[in-house]
């Protein structure tokens, strides 16, 4: 049985049902919300909820990004998708990224139940409507999908996002990555680009949530890596 659930909905009202509907089938747990992807990560360092029930489309950070994250920092916590897209390649990434569940919003309260424990006892849970949507994808080598074979999909369908316009780079983002690259410190960008150091972090920050890294120097290292630069001009990025 969960002890701590977080809820992550930019729609205060959608969490509260979600609540409702938690506590009618886990009473004892602890339930807290976030109303964005940053918020997520915000509470995770202080606190580890064994399952985060999470919405895609957030603002500052949707929950593509910070599943992502989660899963290369916090790979203990099972990650639940709810959505009422109908997005089939974002579905495939979240997979990819580590989501262990994935349901419609507005559920019974019983397929959350039937979702957690399903994923205590070791299984993925995704909803048949989610399974049916899966079987719509053409695919020479899968032509059908079901439970028991959807664990295939990570290898079978492979991350594409090359530039750092996939991962949601902004042009602030990319003027502080070259930077980062030149090994300016914070207060050396700040300077450059006209901005306070408090915004220098947070967009670090940002670059480090969407690229899964977890310092400067790995954000450095990741650019090298998916060579993102030319001689340190990025007059490639575009």
């Amino acid at each position: 049985m969960p002890k701590h659930i977080l809820i992550a909905d930019n729609h205060p009202s959608v969490c509260q049902e979600i609540e409702s509907k938690l506590k009618s089938v886990y009473p004892s747990a602890r339930i807290t919300m976030a109303y964005d992807g940053l918020q997520v990560l915000n509470i995770l360092e202080t606190e580890i909820p064994d399952f985060i029930i999470m919405d895609i489309d957030m603002p500052k950070m949707g929950g593509l990004e910070a599943t992502r994250t989660i899963k290369h920092q916090y790979s203990s916590i099972k990650v639940i998708i709810i959505s009422s897209k109908k997005n089939d390649k974002e579905l495939l990434q979240l997979i990819m990224h580590g989501a262990k569940g994935f349901i419609e919003k507005g559920c019974a309260s019983q397929i959350y139940w039937s979702a957690i424990e399903s994923i205590l006892n070791g299984d993925n849970y995704f909803s048949k409507s989610i399974i049916d949507r899966f079987n719509a994808i053409e695919n020479p080598k899968y032509k059908t999908i079901n439970e028991a074979s959807i664990d295939i999909l990570p290898e079978v369908f492979k991350d594409t996002r090359k530039t750092p316009f996939d991962f949601n780079f902004s042009d602030i983002d990319l003027k502080i990555a070259k930077l980062l690259f030149e090994k300016k410190s914070n207060i050396e960008i700040s300077n450059i680009i006209f901005r306070d150091v408090n915004t220098v972090e947070y967009h670090i920050r940002l670059m480090k949530a969407k690229t899964a890294c977890k310092s400067r120097h790995e954000i450095r290292d990741y650019i090298i890596k998916m060579c993102w630069h030319e001689d340190g001009t990025f007059q490639n990025l575009k």
